[in-house]
């Protein structure tokens, strides 16, 4: 779900693209249950890094789409690894939408 007031002009066109910033994103086991006024992802971890402040996770998600997280190193119980089943949660308020760009158009003029 996107807030209305965060959707752009659809008249010239039906499609967007949506997204939400990598730090805004929770990352839980797989089968966590759903929480309200949250969007969720479900995918694969397919890289996990630790970068002294936090990890940093590359998911494969099951739509297709690799999502990059961030996720501050707050001594959580454990961390996913690699290979693990994962859900992405965030608030719906932090989802925005954009029209994507038109391929091949001359901006030029």
């Amino acid at each position: 779900m996107v807030p209305v007031e965060r959707m752009p002009d659809l008249s010239a066109s039906a499609k967007v693209k949506v997204g939400v910033r990598p730090e805004k994103i929770t990352i839980q086991a797989a089968g966590s249950p759903p929480l309200a006024n949250h969007n969720s992802l479900r995918g694969r971890v397919r890289v996990s890094t630790f970068t002294g402040v936090g990890n940093q996770y590359l998911i494969d998600s099951d739509s297709g789409v690799e999502v990059t997280i961030y996720a501050q190193n707050i001594g959580q119980d454990s961390a996913p690894r690699s290979g693990d089943q994962v859900v992405l949660t965030w608030p719906v308020e932090h989802t925005f939408a954009v029209r994507p760009m038109e391929v091949g158009r001359d901006d030029e003029t």
